[in-house]
Formats: C-alpha cells, sequence, structure tokens
C-alpha cells in the first residue's frame, strides 16, 4: 500500500481506441472514485484524454512518450508521463547521426498520435544537427505493408532512414527495409523496445539502432 494504507486497482482496457479510453476515464471517475489514473500506453490514446482529465482535476501519470501530452505546462496541470519525451530520444539519435556525418535522412512514420509527434520534433530539430530530410513518408497503422514508401525512400538514397513508430507498425519497416535490400543505417524510436517489436521484425530488426 501506500503511507499504511491499501491500495485497490481497478483495470481498464482502451484497447487503443480514444473513445473508449475516454468512457473508461469517466467510469473511473465519477463512478470508481480513482484519485489518479496510470496509463494509456500511447500517445494517440494520452493525448485524446488530456483534456477530459485536465477538467476533472485527476492526475494522469501517463506511460507514452510524445513531449505534446505535458507541453505547454499550462493547459497540462493534472498530466505527466514516465517515458523519456520524443524530442529527447531524437535529440539523442541526431547527436549520433552528426558523428556519423550523417547529413541527409528519410523519414517514415506513423500517421498517428505517436509518429506525427515524432515527425514534429524531427522536422524542428534536424536544422540544429545539420541534417536535412530529405523525404518524409507515413503510413497508416491499417496499411499491410509499406512497400510504396519504402519504394520512394529507396529511390533518394538517403544516408539513414528514421522511422518513428511503436511495435508493429516499425516491424513492418524494417521488413521492408530488408527485403528491398537498402543498406544504410536504420534508426528507429524507443518505441520498439519491446517483444512485440522483437518478434514481429524477426532477423529484419538486427542492426537497427535506438535510444
Amino acid at each position: 500500500g501506500i503511507l499504511g494504507k491499501n491500495v485497490e486497482i481497478v483495470i481498464k482496457d482502451t484497447a487503443g481506441d480514444p473513445q473508449k479510453a475516454l468512457n473508461a476515464i469517466k467510469e473511473l471517475v465519477q463512478k470508481d472514485g480513482v484519485v489518479a489514473i496510470v496509463g494509456p500506453t500511447t500517445s494517440g490514446v494520452s493525448l485524446a484524454i488530456k483534456n477530459e482529465m485536465n477538467n476533472m482535476q485527476t492526475p494522469l501519470i501517463s506511460c507514452a512518450a510524445a513531449e505534446d501530452i505535458v507541453v505547454p505546462v499550462e493547459t497540462s496541470k493534472w498530466i505527466f508521463k514516465t517515458p523519456q519525451s520524443d524530442r529527447m530520444a531524437i535529440e539523442k539519435i541526431f547527436k549520433e547521426m552528426a558523428s556519423q556525418k550523417i547529413k541527409k535522412i528519410a523519414l517514415i512514420t506513423a500517421d498517428k498520435g505517436f509518429g506525427l509527434g515524432g515527425a514534429k520534433q524531427a522536422d524542428k530539430l534536424a536544422p540544429q544537427f545539420g541534417i536535412e530530410i530529405i523525404t518524409a513518408e507515413k503510413y497508416s497503422p491499417d496499411d499491410p505493408d509499406v512497400n510504396t514508401q519504402i519504394t520512394k525512400i529507396k529511390s533518394v538514397k538517403p544516408q539513414a532512414i528514421l522511422c518513428w513508430d511503436t511495435d508493429k507498425g516499425a516491424a513492418k519497416v524494417a521488413k521492408a527495409i530488408k527485403a528491398m535490400n537498402i543498406k544504410c543505417p536504420v534508426y528507429m524510436s524507443h518505441g520498439i523496445a519491446n517483444d512485440g517489436y522483437l518478434k514481429g521484425a524477426g532477423p529484419a530488426g538486427d542492426n537497427v539502432i535506438l535510444p
């Protein structure tokens, strides 16, 4: 417990769906009377419930990475998060790229909360490290593959590829890069540090660099 008091944990499954998450947090706060919520695990769903959590004046400790979850601070009084932000992770990656004299990169991101947040930070930070994003591709989580996007990336011959997504989407990207025999370094987000990515990517995940 906490301070000698027992703690009851009430669990709701958002299924990664913003509307289900909104319904869940209202039930948790208004019906179950919880004093705080830990989660969700994805940036998109965390962003979707941010305003309502502020309105209900109940602390939310998100397990997702997008910096916009807690920025601006003025409108995020009740919102906290645990992982490194996408800004911090991209700064580390770009610093490593600069040390390897990589100047022209391709960016590929999921067209959803975490991916869009990463794309925003990459665009903002790249000039500070002398890096040019020569092409930026997006894909839907529902796309069966990313062959079209990776074919476009291959055609511009980047010095490196930066992919910003979590497990399943990033695994699709890794597989497509390997299948097309692209030899440049591949960097990905800290969102792939899980079994879902390792199992999904298989051997295609070898040599991928992440913070």
